[in-house]
């Protein structure tokens, strides 16, 4: 989890899985394949947020020697789960795994009078998490078998956001004392290559100690999963909407909506 995430699901290569939604690539381990979904907008849509709606913070942050994204999602505590039916749809220029769609666009659906910045950002944590839910629930589906998930990158530094994922996922969640996990893969595939280690797997427990363990709690995963169904059809109701709205964007937007996302932005 960065920018945007990635799930990776390692499994026998012998094992077919008649799923084309999600991408499958031999994994540098023979004898496996990793079964990889990619989503843009994870710590992209924090920062969206934080650059767009959370000047205090940014200026408390640098007063107070804070992390800015801490004193942002700080405030979902005060929230319940399920942000009171507040919901994000994670697309803030197209939709990667599983959906593939270039003409999603970002969703807040459920506003009501009562609802605040907590709410706003608590439903944006969530809706990363429904995200990745409807990765693992169709690896589920196509017959792949996992208990647990392993997690890295920026957003997991915060605990809050990782037991959101556990409860929204209903897995397990390890975190490894890493502070990026990909260079480090690097270098151990490297070193393996030059002779260091015998298999790629035999440093690791060194390398990449587990540092937490985060366990989904059982209530919340069953109300996440009441409203997942419900986010699920959110998007199912206006995919239609999105590609119509796409091409008046195209059509009427000086610049053009390209131009709007900037050299670094997700196509």
């Amino acid at each position: 989890m960065g920018t945007g995430s990635n799930l990776g699901i390692v499994v026998p290569r012998e094992q077919e899985i008649p799923e084309y939604r999600i991408l499958k690539w031999p994994h540098v381990l023979d004898g496996l394949t990793l079964y990889d979904a990619p989503m843009a907008f994870t710590g992209a849509s924090l920062k969206w947020f934080r650059d767009k709606f959370a000047d205090p913070e940014v200026v408390m942050a640098e007063r107070m020697g804070r992390n800015v994204f801490d004193l942002v999602t700080e405030q979902a505590r005060n929230v319940g789960a399920g942000a009171d039916g507040l919901l994000y749809l994670p697309y803030l220029g197209n939709s990667l795994a599983p959906r593939w769609d270039l003409n999603a666009c970002g969703v807040f659906f459920g506003v009501q009078p009562f609802s605040s910045r907590a709410h706003f950002i608590r439903a944006l944590i969530e809706g990363v998490a429904f995200d990745v839910h409807s990765n693992v629930r169709i690896a589920e589906e196509a017959g792949v078998e996992f208990d647990e998930i392993v997690l890295n990158g920026g957003p997991t530094k915060s605990t809050f956001w990782n037991q959101i994922t556990a409860d929204v996922t209903g897995r397990r969640l390890l975190v490894p004392d890493v502070d990026e996990a990909a260079p480090l893969g690097d270098a151990v595939v490297a070193a393996t290559g030059a002779g260091f280690y015998r298999d790629m797997r035999e440093p690791l427990a060194e390398l990449a100690p587990i540092r937490s363990v985060v366990e989904p709690d059982p209530e919340r995963h069953a109300m996440y999963g009441e409203f997942f169904e419900l986010w699920h059809s959110v998007y199912a109701d206006l995919a239609d909407c999105m590609t119509r709205h796409k091409q008046l964007v195209t059509k009427y937007s000086h610049p053009a909506p390209s131009e709007l996302l900037g050299a670094g932005g997700h196509r």
